[in-house]
């Protein structure tokens, strides 16, 4: 449980220090002097008293900026001053006339109806006077309100200085200063200055740094030496195709040479990857083998034969793309199709990682699944292998997330930027708390998504110190993610469809 801390709202402040009561003695007598405000609550209501006298000079600058655009016809830029005049007066009649809002009776709320975008003027001229008319309306209230914030900051604190900033950028989105103070960025992008969340901006630095880091592990991958085929593999009655080693990993196969060299290869270089992202190198066990098998025959007599799959039911395990040796040294691969082998092969070895590195277990779905799906996009720009959980209980947009999630070409960047578009506050909470036999394809979208947030987002340190919680310290995953990134799970979730929006997906 945790204890709330009341937010007064520029308002509540007034009314606060209206009220403020006196602790002067009640037999005070004539001429006693009047109690003086607590100097938080005189500050925070002198910093209203002045916001609301730049207001008033900036919400007749829009006025008169709205007459400009409807007297030439420049009806688009008209109607971006209405909805800047709104957030200063949300009771503005024109300006809910003209975009066409209605306040329903049942519930007290403006809700727009029937608005449509009108079309942009073909005068460039006008549009660019119009604009230029906004941009010096915005500046001058945007430096008074900014320079009060910074003023009254202690008495504001933190979330009142953080909402005066979001305020802003709902007014002002073109000015720069408010862009910067929300946490933007200007960067280049095919020639032009592009604004960009912080956040974004580190992301596309991150990701550029992990495919040179990657791309550097494969050049140092050694060359493959022919592995010895031990007693045990021997007595499985299984004709082995391939047989190849590096000083880590052993992969034999009932396959193709092809296969098997490039299994290797990623893995390889993926071993070297994953301390990157995650900091943690456990050590592996000896001869730690991956075992590919094409076709039913070499399946049927490993499941058979194999002593490490003893005591197992042999239905289940078949109806597996992958399994674990209970020596906890092998993993089998047999998926159909060399590609989902190999796919399945590199997840099976993050979920190693996971578990040897953090103790996570199968309890933490979105984890094992959101990070093993965001390495396998790396590694070998797959992400085949999922456990879903279909279910007729669902509403119509997790049946469109699960048709589209089946696509292995989907941009699932873009489907959770969908997902969250439309989700309640408390959807990621959901995602959160189940095992990956629980995980809906919705589930599954934004545990990617969230697990390519952290990593590229917020670095290897605060994602090796996520996992440790989480993983040896058992503490619960909404907890230690409001811990480490300083936000309720409301607020990462609006946080994190902030970030999947702006993030360039063309390497997911």
């Amino acid at each position: 449980a945790s204890t709330m801390t009341p937010v007064l709202t520029a308002s509540l402040l007034l009314a606060a220090a209206a009220v403020a009561p006196s602790h002067a003695p009640l037999t005070a007598g004539p001429g006693a002097p009047e109690p003086a405000l607590a100097p938080t609550v005189a500050q925070a209501s002198e910093f209203v008293r002045l916001k609301g006298v730049a207001a008033k000079d900036q919400l007749a600058g829009l006025e008169e900026l709205v007459e400009f655009c409807h007297s030439n016809k420049a009806y688009q830029e008209r109607d971006k001053a209405y909805a800047a005049i709104l957030v200063l007066d949300p009771e503005h009649e024109e300006a809910r006339k003209w975009l066409r809002y209605k306040k329903d009776r049942r519930t007290g709320k403006w809700v727009q109806r029937g608005y449509r975008k009108p079309k942009a003027s073909k005068d460039e001229e006008i549009i660019e006077q119009a604009r230029e008319k906004r941009l010096d309306i915005d500046a001058v209230y945007v430096d008074t309100v900014m320079d009060l914030v910074e003023e009254f900051e202690e008495a504001l604190g933190p979330q009142k200085t953080k909402a005066e900033y979001a305020e802003l950028m709902e007014l002002a989105p073109d000015n720069e200063r408010v862009r910067e103070a929300n946490g933007y960025l200007p960067i280049e992008i095919g020639g032009e200055r592009v604004w960009k969340k912080k956040v974004v901006v580190e992301a596309l630095k991150a990701r550029d740094q992990i495919n040179e880091q990657l791309d550097g592990y494969r050049d140092e991958v050694p060359e493959f030496e022919e592995a010895e085929i031990s007693d045990v593999e021997d007595a499985l009655d299984i004709d082995w195709d391939v047989a190849l080693r590096t000083d880590r990993f052993r992969v034999l196969g009932v396959a193709s040479t092809s296969e098997v060299e490039d299994m290797l290869g990623f893995l390889h270089a993926q071993w070297d990857l994953l301390p990157d992202l995650m900091v943690e190198k456990p050590r592996l066990p000896r001869d730690f083998t991956f075992y590919t098998l094409d076709g039913e025959s070499a399946k049927e007599a490993f499941i058979d034969n194999h002593p490490g799959l003893e005591g197992q039911d042999p239905d289940e395990v078949a109806s597996l793309a992958s399994t674990w040796l209970a020596t906890g040294d092998g993993v089998t691969a047999w998926a159909a199709g060399d590609i989902s082998r190999i796919d399945v092969a590199c997840k099976q070895l993050t979920n190693y990682y996971m578990q040897r590195s953090f103790g996570v277990g199968s309890d933490h779905g979105w984890i094992l699944e959101g990070f093993s799906m965001y390495v396998n996009m790396q590694v070998c720009e797959t992400r085949l292998s999922y456990l879903v959980v279909k279910s007729e209980y669902v509403d119509n947009r997790e049946r469109d997330a699960a048709d589209r999630f089946q696509d292995a070409d989907a941009d699932w960047i873009d489907l959770a930027a969908e997902i969250l578009d439309e989700a309640a506050p408390t959807r990621l909470v959901d995602t959160l708390g189940k095992n990956p036999n629980d995980l809906s394809p919705t589930d599954y979208v934004l545990s990617y998504a969230l697990a390519s947030y952290l990593i590229e987002a917020h670095g290897r340190r605060t994602v090796q110190s996520v996992l440790r919680k989480i993983g040896v310290e058992k503490l619960g995953s909404t907890v230690v993610l409001e811990q480490e990134l300083g936000m309720t799970l409301p607020e990462l979730q609006e946080e994190l469809k902030g970030w999947v929006e702006q993030v360039e997906t063309d390497r997911y």
